[in-house]
């Protein structure tokens, strides 16, 4: 190894993709003194935030990869 960092492609042709992302943490929503009802509706509340959101609108849907 040479000790030297790979010289810095300019933006435009350095492969990088921009992304938004939201991630929800499943164990974190989870309190035992609330009911997994009210643990849904909160999920449910997140995602309807998001999917209603301009940005995401505005995404063409080829260009969203959604896990679940």
């Amino acid at each position: 190894m040479s000790g030297k960092l790979p010289q810095r492609q300019s933006s435009s042709h350095s492969g990088l993709i921009f992304a938004h992302f939201f991630f929800v943490d499943i164990v974190g929503l989870s309190d035992p003194t609330m009911s997994t009802k009210t643990q849904i509706k909160k999920i449910e509340v997140l995602n309807r935030c998001i999917f209603e959101s301009e940005v995401y609108r505005s995404t063409p849907k080829e260009s969203i990869l959604t896990l679940n």
